[in-house]
């Protein structure tokens, strides 16, 4: 899977955020073999899901991805965990 990296709008402070309170949102694939799907602000705090399925990371990036704001209790809710 090819690895990608956006920024996308959030309406929390990701402390800090980046410039037009945006976060990066990245699609990545691990050492092991397994899928993360992580957002981060610019600093120190972040959110990350992992996943032994490719398709499933790829549906939970897109569905981030496509989301009109994307907030700390969205990602929660669809199982992120603190990094």
């Amino acid at each position: 899977m090819v690895e990608q990296t956006i920024r996308v709008p959030t309406t929390d402070d990701w402390y800090p955020n980046y410039p037009g309170d945006t976060v990066e949102l990245s699609l990545l694939n691990l050492l092991d073999g397994e899928f993360r799907v992580c957002v981060w602000g610019a600093d120190d705090f972040g959110l990350e899901k992992d996943f032994k399925n490719p398709k499933e990371a790829l549906r939970t990036y897109r569905a981030v991805k496509n989301s009109c704001v994307v907030t700390k209790a969205s990602l929660y809710d669809m199982g992120f965990e603190t990094a």
